[in-house]
């Protein structure tokens, strides 16, 4: 579906060994996190959109500061790494206690 909500532009993500590194534009509102490539790079990627209740959020630290990693319900063995600064802006724009919930819940 189409997301029309305020964006993080050109923002870097860990996809299992994969680093995104300024290509992505992420979005958050009240059902789910949003993942686009950015303009450059978004042929042969399509848009993603995943719910709140497929997130699980547990926290790593990396040379560039502290980490979390989205564990996702229904393809546990995908982790996406963001930092932490790009969630605390993301659970802003969610404004839900849904956003990011820790992993031990």
């Amino acid at each position: 579906r189409k997301y029309e909500g305020g964006q993080l532009l050109w923002r870097s993500a860990k996809l299992n060994w994969v680093y995104y590194h300024t290509c992505l534009d992420l979005g958050a509102d009240e059902e789910g996190l949003y993942l686009s490539m950015g303009y450059f790079f978004s042929l042969h990627h399509h848009n993603l959109f995943i719910p709140w209740s497929d997130i699980r959020t547990s926290n790593s630290e990396m040379l560039w500061g502290p980490m979390a990693v989205l564990h996702f319900e229904k393809t546990p063995k995908i982790l996406f790494e963001l930092h932490e600064k790009n969630v605390q802006l993301l659970k802003k724009m969610a404004s839900t206690p849904d956003a990011f919930k820790s992993a031990t819940n």
